[in-house]
């Protein structure tokens, strides 16, 4: 097995489900991790946070009352998480890159795909 395939059972799949959440339908999340030249990040740290008022330029932490999850992607950039449906806030932060942030919105019994490119950290002259 290649690719995404392995990289989910290397994963496993993240199920994040509360206990009121229990019995619906889930959606998945999947995608990779790479840089500005396409080359795969290995490892990166992916945030998972729920009802996040949107990603703001420069924030990139969620308050501390949120649910959120953490995990890492696998050494080819993937990641896979199970999510019940909702808006979601997802960070990826890997050093030396800038971290990223993106909104994205699950949906019962759908798979949604999140490439996340990494900005190399700013120049200082």
């Amino acid at each position: 097995m290649h690719g995404l395939g392995r990289g989910l059972l290397s994963l496993g799949l993240t199920v994040l489900a509360a206990s009121s959440l229990v019995g619906e339908d889930l959606g998945i999340l999947k995608g990779i991790v790479d840089d500005q030249l396409g080359a795969r990040i290995p490892n990166a740290s992916v945030v998972i946070v729920w009802n996040m008022e949107g990603c703001k330029v420069g924030h990139y932490r969620a308050p501390r009352h949120s649910k959120k999850t953490k995990f890492v992607a696998n050494n080819e950039g993937e990641y896979a998480a199970e999510l019940p449906p909702g808006k979601y806030q997802v960070i990826v932060i890997r050093k030396p890159y800038r971290p990223a942030c993106k909104d994205i919105e699950i949906k019962a019994g759908k798979m949604t795909e999140l490439h996340v490119t990494l900005e190399p950290p700013a120049m200082r002259i």
